[in-house]
């Protein structure tokens, strides 16, 4: 792959990233705005839950078969993708946690975590997952980032 193609490639990765990183910031404002008004915090922390479930999830499920499998072909992102993968254990854990959450402080506290954890676990992936792969010309990132997209979609 050219790397201006590759270069554009990672440029969308991230700048999805850093999209899926503002929507769960901003939805996980609203918890925390709700508990400081005393309001009804259960519709925020749903949109927090329903966010997480049908796009944080599926991406991440998604990266596991693409992206991770393909870095996890060279020995020096091996451990990366392992502790990657480790933290989609732990944002799923966060998530099941906030879905069951009984007060206001318990939901901000957990959707507060899983945000913080979720933007350093991009933040790793773009800086060198992607970036390790961005610089191989040897990985088709375009390919691999069709292939994602296709899981997305449930498309065969």
């Amino acid at each position: 792959m050219s790397g201006t193609n590759s270069r554009l490639v990672a440029d969308k990765i991230r700048a999805h990233h850093a999209a899926m990183v503002a929507q769960l910031s901003q939805s996980v404002s609203r918890v925390l705005d709700a508990v400081a008004l005393a309001n009804n915090w259960e519709p925020a922390r749903q949109e927090v839950v329903a966010y997480i479930d049908q796009e944080l999830l599926p991406h991440a499920v998604a990266e596991e078969s693409t992206i991770y499998a393909s870095a996890r072909q060279f020995a020096p992102l091996r451990g990366l993708v392992a502790s990657l993968i480790f933290e989609h254990v732990c944002l799923g854990r966060l998530r099941n946690a906030l879905a069951v959450a009984q007060t206001g402080l318990e939901a901000v506290s957990l959707a507060s975590a899983f945000s913080h954890l979720f933007d350093v676990h991009a933040q790793k992936e773009d800086q060198f997952v992607v970036q390790d792969l961005e610089n191989r010309v040897d990985v088709d990132l375009a390919g691999i980032l069709g292939s994602m997209r296709q899981l997305l979609s449930g498309a065969p």
